[in-house]
């Protein structure tokens, strides 16, 4: 009885800590992620480089959270076999790019966004209600010039003299991936021009 009543108490405390810590402050859920990693990374780090380092993970992670979005969005929404075919590969590329900046963020103690910014977020609820006629061309459009951002940001990374080392290895390794999208995605362009 004893125990059962300790095992009680020990619940509700624990259930009174976590709507404590999680309730209340409504505006704190609402916060863009990547608004809340970029200040988190900010208090963090003092020197230019290491912040300047952690800037550059904070933009590779929203990015490729909002390509993984679109690509899931192309696979739900357009019924062209060579755009559901590329979805399927941005999905799986692009999944081990986050994994490898939340591996690379985690050793150097960044934080990082944990969904899209809620600007990418506007972006891809416009592609959630786009016609279907529009979709395609409107979609690869937006991935082509999404992965011109990318390639132009990691080839910055590599060229950056702040960048650390491991960073211009991981950068340079993950350019012809993003260059063999890019390439498929002229293609696709040229397919769905009117």
């Amino acid at each position: 009885m004893l125990r059962k009543n300790i095992i009680t108490c020990l619940s509700l405390a624990i259930i009174s800590m976590s709507v404590a810590c999680n309730g209340g402050d409504d505006k704190a859920k609402e916060k863009d992620s990547k608004e809340v990693a970029e200040d988190v990374n900010e208090q963090k780090f003092t020197k230019d480089s290491s912040e300047s380092n952690a800037q550059l993970l904070v933009d590779v992670a929203a990015a490729n959270y909002h390509e993984i979005e679109m690509a899931t969005i192309a696979k739900e929404k357009s019924k062209d076999n060579d755009i559901r075919t590329l979805s399927d590969m941005l999905i799986a590329d692009h999944n081990k790019v986050l994994a490898e900046v939340k591996d690379m963020a985690s050793k150097k103690s960044v934080t990082l966004p944990v969904a899209e910014s809620d600007d990418s977020k506007k972006a891809s609820q416009e592609f959630r209600d786009k016609k279907a006629a529009d979709f395609n061309k409107d979609w690869v459009k937006a991935m082509t010039d999404a992965h011109e951002k990318s390639i132009s940001k990691f080839e910055s990374i590599v060229n950056d003299s702040k960048a650390d080392g491991e960073m211009k290895t991981w950068a340079g390794n993950t350019l012809p991936a993003l260059r063999a999208h890019l390439d498929k995605l002229t293609q696709l362009k040229a397919k769905f021009k009117e």
